[in-house]
């Protein structure tokens, strides 16, 4: 009785422990069975469990990738490199330098020297040489954009009988109050007017009236993508002594090419009456705009000019116009404030 007394009281406690066990399992297991999928379409038409085991120590393990698969992998796709790729330079990009260039109302300190030769005069035999020198200086005053401009002229009369044929002639100063609008699409308007002063600083009465001399002086310019179109003018008139006249009109135009080179065209039309002169030419030229080390911009170029007007002794029928210039970083007079 004892015997089989212990030996019931030991297959007891050996079932509740077993079922005990039984029961702990299915939780310990519980992620296998979570990561487990029943497919209810196994050859037996019965519910087959597959197991992910292999799956899982493939991800643990997983296979070393050859050379070719580990450079395609880390070599970056074909649409990231042509973002990060750097754009090339844009036509209003290529452009810019040579609208700097060429404006009049570009706000750098800027040297400009031109020189006029006329093989063929209206009345005249004989040819005549003519220099202009200017210096454009740039300012704000109240937040206005300003550029004054100083033109000290050498001149050549052809019709002079007694004196010096070829000195200076009267100063111009003039200053543009300029005020730009914007267009929209890389597209520009420039307006500008200002008052104009000419000192008699002419070494003979062949070269101008030797009396002070004023008036005023404007522009309009449109800076487009592929280039400049204006007018510039301006008039003067003597303000004692004997009475004379000038009035000038420049039409500009300038189209650029790739490279820097660029066409032009800016003959400027005179209407004297102090010599009795006037003429209408119209220009047909090139020139090449070099961008030089510290954003200085350096402008050479040549120009016919024929008249297709001309009346008064000694005008041109044709003349060459012939210039350069070389404009500062516009750090130089960023500073320039009144």
């Amino acid at each position: 009785m004892k015997v089989r007394f212990i030996v019931t009281l030991v297959g007891s406690a050996t079932g509740f422990a077993l079922s005990a066990f039984a029961d702990e399992a299915p939780t310990a297991s519980s992620p296998i069975r979570d990561a487990t999928r029943v497919d209810s379409q196994g050859p037996t038409g019965h519910q087959a469990i597959k197991n992910h085991h292999s799956k899982q120590s493939r991800k643990r393990n997983p296979r070393p990738k050859t050379p070719d698969q580990a450079s395609l992998k880390s070599a970056p796709s074909l649409s990231s490199v042509s973002e990060e790729k750097p754009d090339s330079p844009t036509s209003d990009e290529s452009s810019g330098g040579n609208n700097a260039a060429n404006s009049p109302t570009e706000p750098r300190l800027t040297f400009q020297y031109w020189n006029y030769y006329a093989p063929s005069l209206h009345e005249q035999s004989g040819g005549a040489e003519n220099a202009v020198g200017r210096i454009l200086i740039p300012f704000q005053v109240d937040g206005i954009q300003q550029i004054l401009h100083i033109d000290p002229p050498v001149v050549t009369d052809p019709n002079s009988i007694s004196g010096p044929r070829t000195g200076l002639g009267d100063i111009q100063l003039y200053n543009f109050s300029l005020t730009k609008f914007d267009l929209g699409q890389s597209h520009t308007l420039t307006v500008g007017i200002g008052p104009l002063l000419a000192l008699p600083t002419a070494t003979s009465i062949n070269f101008g009236p030797d009396s002070l001399q004023g008036g005023a002086a404007g522009v309009i310019q449109a800076g487009l993508s592929w280039g400049i179109a204006g007018v510039l003018w301006s008039y003067q008139h003597t303000m004692s002594g004997v009475g004379s006249d000038l009035t000038t009109v420049q039409p500009i135009l300038y189209y650029n090419f790739q490279h820097g080179w660029y066409f032009r065209s800016d003959a400027i039309m005179k209407f004297n009456t102090y010599s009795h002169t006037n003429v209408v030419p119209v220009g047909f030229g090139f020139g090449k705009v070099f961008h030089l080390p510290g954003g200085y911009l350096l402008n050479a170029y040549v120009e016919a000019q024929p008249s297709v007007f001309r009346s008064g002794q000694g005008a041109p029928n044709f003349q060459i116009e012939t210039g350069v210039q070389i404009q500062f970083p516009t750090s130089v007079t960023s500073g320039w404030k009144f």
